[in-house]
């Protein structure tokens, strides 16, 4: 076959290779001429015919906590290559969760469960009575998981996992480049940072930065506590990302194949949600799920890196524009973004050398559509 990278092979028949191209490793695929990690067409069908045997999408109405944990666990073994699949697989285990929390409240009034404790509690010595709060939490997870408590299987988890159930089914990729899994040297690196008045990304590289101030309605929600400041670290990581996907988009001969970005973030949960893709924030599941959709079938992979904020200085200084007016304003929002832009150039001498990136619209309507968002939609419409 050939390779997207290499000159086309003059003969396949006198191609001889030592070792084969493709390889079934612990129900993956790689292959070293695609430079790719797919889940193999077994692993698959094993998970489908899992899913509908067991009823997960269809009839199940309840299940054990042993069965949510293979449930989860045999969709997380195969979302671990794909961020799209762990965007998805995010929403099972939120709404799984809800389910577990209210089967534990059902099981802490037991009168066996009162017993255990009471038992457990005279061998505790009172000079590690401080220690009871966690043997409680550890006793009551005990049982749950030995009394076999029926937690409920609502129709939104049957839904959520249905996403999941059709891509698979349809066939769809289902895996990532080798280039996005392994440690490599970044191709291009951003740092980013947020405020209550504006975000700010800047690549010192390609020599251009972005500069994107609130409306009044999005001051007011943060002024109200409606949207976190973490939420808005996130979404600065996401406009990273956008721009140097960008520029790979406008000339990928400047990139090296399948590239990496590093993104630069002073916001330790900010960056630990885009790795980890998991948060118990709604706002930050309809974050990271967009952030997953722009990830689905894209050459540029992202890795986050934590900076402290007084080395943020750049970006820091690019956001804080009501800082260079005298006296300094409380808000930007019914400034001119020229001016604001004016005032920025004037305080940093050093950006006169550099481009403004400038968003899409659409990409502000997916931003939008975060921020004025309360809850997660649970399951994709």
């Amino acid at each position: 076959g050939n390779h997207p990278y290499q000159e086309e092979v003059l003969s396949d028949e006198k191609l001889n290779l030592l070792y084969r191209e493709v390889r079934l490793l612990l129900g993956y695929f790689p292959n070293s001429r695609t430079m790719r990690v797919d889940i193999s067409p077994q692993r698959r069908e094993k998970i489908i015919l899992y899913i509908e045997a067991e009823g997960w999408v269809s009839s199940r109405k309840s299940a054990t906590i042993r069965e949510l944990a293979r449930i989860v666990g045999l969709l997380q073994s195969v979302c671990d290559i794909f961020p799209w699949g762990q965007a998805q697989l995010l929403i099972v285990q939120q709404l799984l969760s809800r389910s577990v929390t209210n089967a534990w409240k059902h099981a802490r009034a037991s009168w066996r469960l009162q017993k255990i404790k009471c038992e457990k509690r005279l061998e505790v010595p009172p000079s590690l009575s401080y220690r009871l709060q966690y043997l409680d939490m550890k006793l009551e997870l005990e049982f749950l998981w030995k009394c076999r408590q029926e937690i409920v299987i609502s129709r939104k988890i049957k839904d959520a996992i249905k996403v999941i159930y059709d891509h698979l089914k349809a066939e769809k990729p289902w895996g990532s480049p080798i280039g996005h899994l392994v440690d490599r040297d970044p191709a291009a690196s951003t740092k980013g940072d947020a405020s209550h008045c504006a975000i700010g990304v800047i690549n010192e590289e390609m020599k251009y930065f972005v500069f994107l101030p609130y409306s009044k309605q999005l001051f007011d929600r943060i002024k109200e506590g409606k949207v976190h400041i973490n939420v808005l670290e996130l979404l600065a990581l996401f406009i990273a990302y956008i721009s140097i996907l960008s520029k790979y988009e406008e000339d990928p001969s400047k990139f090296p194949p399948m590239p990496q970005s590093l993104l630069w973030g002073d916001s330790m949960s900010a960056n630990k949600w885009l790795r980890t893709f998991s948060t118990n924030s709604a706002m930050a599941t309809n974050a990271l799920r967009m952030f997953a959709e722009y990830f689905k079938y894209s050459d540029v992979s992202a890795i986050t890196q934590h900076l402290k904020g007084e080395l943020n200085v750049m970006a820091d200084g690019i956001l804080r524009p009501q800082e260079l007016f005298t006296p300094h304003k409380e808000f930007i929002h019914d400034i001119p973004f020229n001016v604001l832009l004016s005032q920025v150039l004037q305080k940093h001498k050093s950006l006169d050398t550099f481009n403004v990136f400038l968003l899409d619209p659409r990409i502000l309507s997916d931003l939008s559509c975060i921020v004025y968002s309360d809850q997660s939609t649970g399951v994709p419409t």
